[in-house]
This record gives C-alpha cells, structure tokens and sequence, in this order.
C-alpha cells in the first residue's frame, strides 16, 4: 500500500505573526469534495494528511473574526486558485499563505409577497461562486470575504425553486448576461449594505403524457442550450400537469424524463410575470420511465418518490416477481441514508480514504464511500464510543431530529436564527438539533403534524420512512 501524500506550509497575518486554530481543508480539485482538514499550530504551521495522490485546492478558514476566508493565492473562489498536485507518499511543503483582513456584504431584498422564497449567490472577481445564501425575512449577509469586486445573482439557484425572476443586482434581468451585472467593491474592514426589489417570473404550464396517451409523473425541465438562463425544473403531477416557474423574458427548450428526452421542435417564448401554456406534450416512445409497483399513482408521495427514481437517488429493489419496489414504509438506515445523501449531492468526487473512520463500518461495505463522505464533510459525526472508538451504526434508524441535523448540513449549515419561540409542542428551545428542526421548518421541508388539540409536533424521535425521505429531499432541492 503506498504511503499517504501530506501538502504542508504556513499561514501568517501581513504583520508576521502566527496564531494557532486557522482552518486549512483539502478539496478536490474542482473544489466541491473534501478530503482532509486540519489546523495550524501555534507556530502558524499545518500538516495535511491522509491524502492520496491527486490534484487539491485549499480553502483557509480564520477562526478568528477579524480575517477573510480565503482559497491558496489569495483567492475568493476555487476557480483561480492553483490546483496542488502531490504524489504517492509526497509531502509537498512550502504552501504558506498571508491572511486578509475580512470585508462584509448585507443587504434588505423587497419580496413581491410575504410568501415569496429568494435566493441569492455571491460571484467572485473571477466569475466562480464566492457564496450562497437563502434570503431570511428580507435579509441576507456574506461575512469574511477577501476584498476585491463581486456581483450579487438573484434566483439563479437552479437547485432551488422560486416563483421569482432570476436578476443581478440593481433590477438587472438575467437575459443581460454576466457582463451586464453591477458590481461591488469592497475595502478590507467595510461593510457595504445592499438593498433591491424583486419580481415574479414567468411560468410555462401545460401537460406531459406517455406514448400511449397516459399521464406522466416525471422531470420537466427549462433550459437554454447556452446556459444563459438558469435551468428550472419541477416534477409533473400524477395528472401530467406542469408549471415551471420564476422564468425570465426570454425562450426556454423544454425536455422530459431521466435521460432528458426534447418534447417540444421550438424554443417556448415567455415573458417574466405572465404565464405561456404549452398544451399537452408527448414523451417520445422507446424509453421507460422508473416505475416502483409498491408506489402507484394516487399513492401518498407518489411525486417525490418518482423523482427519487428518476434522479436515481433510490434504486429501490429487485423482487423474486422481477418487479421493483421502493417499500415507502420501510424506516431508513443510517447507512442508506448516507447513499441518499450523495447521490442527492450530485455524487461529487471523492476517493474514501485507505482507513476506515468509523470502527463499524469496514472499507468493503458497500456504502463504506458515501459513508466517509458524509463524515469527510462534517454532515455526520457519528458516536465516541466508551472505549474510545468512533462508530457510525450502520443499520440504525434514521430519527427525524437527526434526519433535520443531516439536511441542514448538507445544505453547507447556511446563517439561520430559529425564533426564541418553537413552533412545535414537542420541540423546546434547547432541545438537541433545534436551529436544525426550525430551520428546516422554516424551508417549508417538514409540516410536522397538527394534533387534535390543534398543536403542531414534529415527533422528533419517530423514525423516518422511506416514503416520507422522499419528500423531505424532493423539497430541500426542488421545493413544494
């Protein structure tokens, strides 16, 4: 077995002096996979371990709140930063950085209606995603960031759902394209304080139906074969119906189904803020649809279940008949959780490191790479167990209070204050994972349930089903 690869260096403040607890993690080098982490010493000094060899970007992250994050170079973004290459059993020293003082931008977002759902990403100077924030209560805010020029994207998200038109700051529409944007500067130590209004998109509807004239349940999608505008996507109901919304003025290609089949000979022309209905649309013959026999039409999550599939987050299983079943009712593992989790995550690469992190959980399990990826990105911590060991407990039920820790993670652990009262009779203010139940609550993830009193409870340690992880996912990545 070749031995591990280590990258090595210091990080200092423009001054000389060292501090120790800066945050120094290893990714992949497209910037999205963790696959190290550490801190440095008191000396400023770091080791990166455990690496094997391959091509990686550093983020160092300042514990302290005075310093900006920032990628290896001085970069606000993965994407300019140098890609490290080291070997097999290399230890490539040297990769010492200087700190900047942080710079902030918030801002106030005008909604069109109180129920109205935005989003918005921070662009760096080199056009790579620098952040991305939900939109809470009209506010946002990205905190230690390196000084220099950005630009704010509203709604152009496309793992999000939003009635709302994708823009750039200052009412610029999408349509303009990036060069069109406003920028922002900022100085080291300044707050710079963003206000905009927002507006409603438009929307396509219409209905989809297989070869045979019956209705499908299946992925529609928005695009443009430039990318110019966000892509959206919404699942079809059980009826074929449709609505695609938060478009902006342009035209849009429309598709159907996992493999992303065309359905319509033109680009569907709309305008932001009014509705264009497409009629009913074919999908092409000569290609299946996932279907699950214990999941039909009608059945409770019946859309989300079917988005499951044909994501293919769920493969579901293989019966003796040769039918494929998705047993809705079936509690999720822990060890099943994690292979939703990245598949749900786009499955980003990742090579699961040559010794196992948890002591129940051997490196031929066959979830053993979801699993260490799930630990390599902090959404799972797993259990210190009297003998010191860390186990993962594989087979154990997924409870729904940990089942919120695992979704707001994954979603990057965004800014989110939970309100001093819970809204859940079962749910106090300091139980465990509070800000995550809330938070996920607040997202519109989980309802929780209205008991005959008229209270709401979330049942935090009631196992989560098969059918009802369907949904929880579909709606963290799609919406209601």
């Amino acid at each position: 077995m070749a031995a591990a690869s280590l990258i090595a260096g210091t990080v200092t403040t423009p001054d000389g002096p060292v501090f120790s607890g800066v945050g120094v993690q290893a990714y992949s080098e497209d910037g999205l996979s963790l696959a190290a982490a550490t801190r440095t010493k008191p000396d400023g000094s770091y080791v990166l371990g455990g690496l094997v060899q391959g091509r990686y970007k550093l983020l160092i992250s300042p514990s302290t709140t005075e310093w900006a994050n920032q990628w290896h170079g001085k970069f606000a973004t993965a994407r300019s930063s140098p890609a490290l290459f080291v070997g097999d059993g290399q230890t490539l020293s040297g990769i010492n950085d200087v700190l900047s003082a942080k710079a902030t931008i918030s801002g106030n977002v005008t909604l069109p209606s109180a129920d109205s759902h935005s989003d918005v990403s921070l662009i760096g100077p080199d056009g790579g995603v620098a952040g991305r924030s939900d939109v809470y209560g009209g506010t946002f805010m990205f905190g230690s960031l390196l000084p220099g020029t950005y630009t704010l994207q509203f709604n152009r998200d496309g793992s999000k759902q939003s009635t709302l038109e994708a823009q750039y700051y200052k009412g610029i529409p999408e349509a303009s394209g990036p060069a069109g944007a406003t920028p922002i500067t900022i100085a080291a130590g300044q707050v710079s304080n963003i206000n905009d209004t927002l507006r409603v998109g438009g929307t396509i509807t219409g209905r989809i139906n297989d070869a045979n004239g019956a209705a499908l349940a299946t992925e529609i999608r928005a695009y443009t074969n430039d990318s110019r505008f966000v892509t959206r996507t919404v699942m079809s109901a059980a009826d074929g119906s449709f609505t695609l919304a938060g478009l902006t003025t342009g035209n849009y290609l429309l598709s159907a189904g996992e493999d992303r089949t065309p359905v319509v000979e033109a680009a569907v022309a709309t305008t932001a803020g009014q509705n264009t209905d497409v009629g009913v649309l074919q999908y092409p013959a000569g290609t299946r649809l996932p279907r699950f026999s214990d999941a039909p039409d009608g059945a409770q999550f019946f859309k989300e279940i079917q988005w499951m599939a044909v994501q293919s987050i769920s493969t579901g299983w293989t019966e003796a008949n040769g039918t494929r079943t998705y047993r809705p009712l079936q509690p999720v593992n822990r060890d099943a959780m994690a292979a939703f989790m990245y598949r749900l995550a786009g499955r980003p690469a990742f090579t699961p490191p040559a010794t196992t992190p948890f002591a129940d959980i051997s490196t031929d399990n066959p979830f053993y790479k979801e699993i260490a990826w799930l630990a390599a990105n902090g959404i799972s911590t797993g259990w210190t167990e009297a003998n010191g060991t860390k186990t993962y407990r594989p087979l154990q039920p997924v409870n729904r209070d940990a089942m919120a820790a695992f979704m707001y993670r994954l979603a990057g652990s965004p800014i989110f204050t939970a309100p001093p009262g819970t809204p859940f009779a079962d749910i106090r203010t300091d139980s465990p994972f509070y800000n995550e139940v809330i938070w996920l609550a607040a997202n519109g993830i989980s309802t929780g349930w209205t008991e005959s009193n008229g209270t709401k409870t979330y049942r935090p340690l009631l196992p989560v089903n098969r059918d009802a992880m369907a949904a929880f996912m579909y709606r963290s990545s799609i919406g209601s």
